[in-house]
């Protein structure tokens, strides 16, 4: 966030009278679509001409390196997954992701929809996770057809399911709608989602089956890949007795995958913040913040309209009129008598999280015709200030490492935010069990998104310094570290996936920043899934 462009920082909702009542939203659907006769751009396309995978546009996830599942073009034009049981009679879970990620588009795919029990194949637009739709991206699932079955002596079935997956943190909203398919089911079909600012749509064969509009879930504004996959369905309850019993082998076939964007896109409102203290990120609970936004369509003849505010995915509230000012207050009951408040989680029916997590917020705004733009993230963690709190009384000394393990005394939400329900993946290796955090003398993670540790440090001269972060991320996606300095934004990381689908802290990314001498506590704040390795830091002339 040089210069306030990467990582904007403040805290905002409506000031008008109607302050986090339920604005008017609206988002109109086409009834039927061709992003060909509508002049979108073809920007990726697969045919599966040969007999070779292209490896230039899809990958296998590091939590899929292992499945073995043969997934080749059959020289006919057609990607087959052929679907078999293992030794143990179950079906490995397969993911084939596309390289490169796309925020907004039209993400078509041509498939044969599947009937073997045990197991069904899926289409989907997927970011690095879906821990929080303005930090590392969303689940869009355009087709599931586990419905497509013999469940309980019935024939095959003719329906079909879209689902869309939010999460903030660990607290996950679901949601499903399921569509009829023309016969015969198992024939040919057409698949698609077309993603904008506001509103998810699915279409099959051309006609709009369902959608999802950000009032109504969750907008995103991350990145996302194109995935197919297999999923094992033995003994899921959720799905009846689909599986349990005569488990067969079979194939999910795929004629293409094309991804189109919107040539409008060009032509979306431009909206920035104004008036904020770009660099603070933490926020004691109970103050007060002033804010405002400032929107411009680049069309002359196609003005302003309407401004939102969302709040880690969900709407918090809306201004009509110019100016756009925001003001929120945070407590608790700012962000439960809003939109935000309503969701809450399908999965254990919690609400989501007022504090420790942080606040990200994105205003977008609306034109006349009905393009959409939206701002840069703003983020506020609702905690005090970091004190420092070195680990055993020893601060870290600058120029020189913080080694990962020797995070700040003072527990969670004091020296570190990990989200709640995760599991310890370096069980055996683990040193201060007593925290919650996840960390080995090498390593701290695997981290989630919206988790951030504390650090006590003595930089023993003012200056430039290059920080050098050790990280393992095996994930092809669009990530970052961003780095605190007293509880305000200093820099950010830069992180690359490795080749090897390792998570063993390898890899270095280096940033530059300003520090002066004395103590001062750092706050790593991870945007993403990885292994953090510490940090090194080096005086530069």
């Amino acid at each position: 966030m040089a210069k306030c462009g990467r990582l904007l920082l403040a805290a905002v909702a409506c000031a008008s009278a109607a302050c986090f009542a339920d604005p008017v939203f609206e988002v109109a659907h086409e009834t039927t679509f061709d992003p060909a006769k509508a002049g979108w751009k073809l920007v990726f396309a697969d045919e599966f001409d040969g007999t070779e995978l292209d490896a230039g546009k899809w990958y296998r996830p590091h939590f899929a390196r292992k499945q073995r599942m043969d997934i080749a073009p059959d020289g006919n034009g057609h990607l087959v997954f052929k679907v078999k049981r293992n030794e143990k009679g179950r079906f490995p879970n397969t993911y084939l992701y596309s390289i490169p990620e796309y925020t907004y588009g039209y993400f078509e795919a041509r498939v044969k929809f599947t009937k073997g029990l045990g197991w069904w194949a899926a289409s989907w637009v997927h970011g690095a996770s879906k821990e929080n739709p303005f930090l590392d991206g969303i689940e869009v699932d355009t087709f599931e057809d586990f419905f497509t079955r013999l469940v309980d002596g019935h024939p095959l079935r003719d329906r079909m399911a879209h689902s869309l997956h939010t999460k903030i943190g660990s607290h996950g909203v679901s949601q499903q709608v399921t569509t009829s398919v023309e016969p015969p089911v198992d024939g040919w079909h057409t698949i698609a989602c077309k993603w904008r600012p506001l509103a998810f749509e699915f279409y099959l064969d051309g006609r709009l089956t369902g959608s999802y509009t950000a009032f109504n879930n969750a907008a995103c504004i991350r990145p996302l890949h194109a995935v197919l996959s297999v999923e094992d369905m033995q003994g899921k309850k959720w799905l009846q007795n689909a599986g349990r019993e005569g488990a067969e082998d079979g194939e999910y076939i795929v004629d293409y995958v094309r991804i189109w964007k919107d040539p409008e896109e060009e032509k979306v409102p431009q909206i920035v913040w104004k008036d904020v203290d770009c660099q603070r990120v933490f926020t004691p609970t109970g103050k007060v913040e002033n804010f405002m936004v400032v929107a411009k369509s680049p069309v002359e003849d196609d003005p302003i309209t309407e401004t939102y505010l969302f709040d880690n995915g969900f709407m918090v509230g809306s201004s009509l009129t110019r100016p756009y000012k925001f003001e929120v207050p945070f407590v608790a009951e700012t962000f439960t008598n809003a939109s935000y408040g309503r969701f809450r989680c399908t999965r254990n029916g919690k609400w989501p999280p007022f504090d420790a997590y942080p606040h990200v917020f994105v205003a977008f705004a609306r034109t006349q015709s009905g393009r959409v733009g939206h701002s840069a993230p703003i983020f506020r963690i609702v905690a005090d200030t970091p004190s420092p709190a070195p680990f055993e009384g020893k601060a870290a000394s600058i120029p020189g490492s913080v080694e990962v393990w020797r995070f700040d005394a003072g527990g969670p939400e004091v020296s570190y935010h990990r989200l709640p329900g995760k599991k310890f993946s370096q069980k055996g290796a683990r040193v201060r069990e007593t925290e919650q955090l996840d960390c080995s003398k090498g390593s701290l993670g695997v981290t989630y998104a919206g988790e951030w540790v504390n650090y006590t440090v003595d930089v023993a001269k003012s200056g430039t310094y290059q920080a050098n972060l050790r990280y393992g991320a095996p994930m092809r996606s669009e990530n970052c570290v961003d780095l605190l300095v007293d509880g305000r934004y200093a820099t950010s990381f830069t992180l690359t996936a490795n080749d090897n689908f390792a998570w063993a802290p390898s890899q270095t990314s280096s940033a530059r920043l300003e520090l002066e001498a004395g103590r001062h506590v750092l706050t790593v704040l991870f945007r993403s899934q990885l292994m953090f390795g510490g940090l090194d830091f080096i005086a530069q002339p």
